[in-house]
């Protein structure tokens, strides 16, 4: 949380949102948008039953009704919405080093643009399950591959970037 007297700092210096930042996030609720149109083209094809949850190795280990497959749209909704409103208020963030008028603005952007990429790689993420897992359930795919490691590898990639850029901004 930023302290009391770096609030009214911030409130001088408001953090302008890029017109970059805006294309991102159209193309965001562009990924939330296909997700819900790919189940609704494929919702009547898909058989009762389809694989709703997958062990290490990306192979299906429990099954259910394909109504579930909403789930992946509406936790992006949720997230989008979640990710957006950290943004909008960049004061209730919290950082593991001091901040100061120094940088103070340098940390709200570093941080902003760590919650833009993060919400990206879980919208992507969340996307690609719900193609994975429909492919799947109409028998044109066995497992989700790749999708597992590389959602795993990028996330902790990121969260090695935010450290170390931030800790070099303090």
């Amino acid at each position: 949380m930023v302290p009391e007297e770096l609030l009214l700092y911030l409130k001088e210096k408001k953090p302008k949102v890029s017109g970059l930042e805006k294309s991102v996030d159209l193309l965001y609720l562009f990924l939330i948008i296909y997700q819900f149109i790919l189940i609704y083209l494929n919702y009547r094809d898909l058989p009762e039953i389809i694989p709703t949850h997958y062990n290490l190795q990306g192979e299906p280990d429990g099954y259910g009704g394909k109504g579930i497959l909403f789930i992946f749209p509406v936790i992006s909704v949720f997230l989008f919405f979640i990710f957006s409103l950290a943004k909008r208020f960049p004061q209730f963030l919290n950082v593991p080093w001091q901040l100061t008028k120094e940088n103070l603005l340098r940390q709200i952007d570093h941080v902003q643009k760590f919650l833009m990429i993060l919400k990206g790689i879980l919208l992507l993420m969340l996307t690609l399950f719900c193609v994975q897992s429909i492919e799947i359930a109409k028998g044109t795919e066995q497992n989700l591959g790749l999708l597992l490691p590389f959602h795993f590898l990028a996330l902790m990639a990121l969260i090695a970037w935010y450290f170390i850029r931030g800790y070099r901004l303090r």
